[in-house]
């Protein structure tokens, strides 16, 4: 048997953990936003909070009245709103 080493690899080692959103954080929702290049749902509220949506699954944790206002407002998917997201959107 032999045992073979691998030399460290320059790839990242950690993973991002997206912030879970508490019940009711999405009242003083601004936009929410789909990032293309991240492939996420961006979504902004007063104050300089953002959130992200990685997978669809995400949006079972929400809690109804959370989905609720996601429902009255329709997802941006310009250029305008996605710069926007952009430079409020931060990782957890």
């Amino acid at each position: 048997m032999k045992i073979v080493h691998w030399p460290a690899t320059d790839k990242e080692k950690t993973i991002p953990l997206v912030k879970k959103i508490p019940k009711g954080a999405l009242k003083k929702l601004q936009f929410w936003a789909y990032d293309e290049r991240l492939g996420q749902a961006v979504i902004v509220c007063d104050g300089g909070v953002s959130y992200s949506l990685v997978d669809q699954i995400d949006l079972l944790n929400l809690a109804l009245e959370d989905l609720e206002v996601l429902a009255r407002n329709q997802i941006k998917a310009t250029e305008k709103y996605e710069e926007i997201a952009k430079a409020r959107f931060y990782w957890f």
